[in-house]
């Protein structure tokens, strides 16, 4: 996901809601979705969306009502409900795939991390520069990182 121009803050809330959905996956597959009837009037926590699409094709509400309602979204009928009203957009998701990192920007991120558990906080700093400059970024986590690129 390309988050270039955005503030920090709003990338962030943008990349979890990506991690949120692509854990999500399992409940649209299209067989799920379109299994019964029933599963076109199950949209969970989405129905206003699907309500506002059909009141003359009102788009910018039922966006409103999907990216409003993404937090609460909770069980398989819920996430039904999401897929089937991006199906009615015409919106698919890319499938999540992971990135090849290269040898050597993996083990800068490697020196990076340990010295992060080291607290050696001005070689971290050197470390996320030098891979800032070959086009990488890395994101911490509470037990490891993640490297993308910019």
């Amino acid at each position: 996901v390309d988050v270039s121009g955005v503030d920090a803050g709003r990338a962030c809330v943008a990349e979890e809601l990506i991690r949120l959905l692509n854990q999500n996956r399992i409940h649209f597959e299209a067989a799920d979705v379109y299994a019964t009837a029933d599963a076109l009037f199950t949209q969970g926590v989405f129905t206003g969306a699907f309500e506002s699409l059909n009141e003359d094709l009102n788009t910018a509400a039922a966006l409103g009502e999907l990216f409003g309602n993404l937090k609460r979204a909770e069980s398989p009928d819920d996430w039904r409900g999401f897929f089937t009203v991006l199906a009615a957009l015409g919106l698919t998701l890319p499938e999540p795939g992971g990135v090849e990192v290269p040898e050597e920007i993996a083990k800068l991120a490697g020196l990076r991390w340990k010295a992060r558990q080291e607290k050696d906080w001005a070689a971290s700093d050197r470390y996320r520069e030098e891979l800032a400059e070959k086009g990488w970024i890395v994101k911490d986590g509470r037990d490891g990182y993640e490297v993308l690129p910019l």
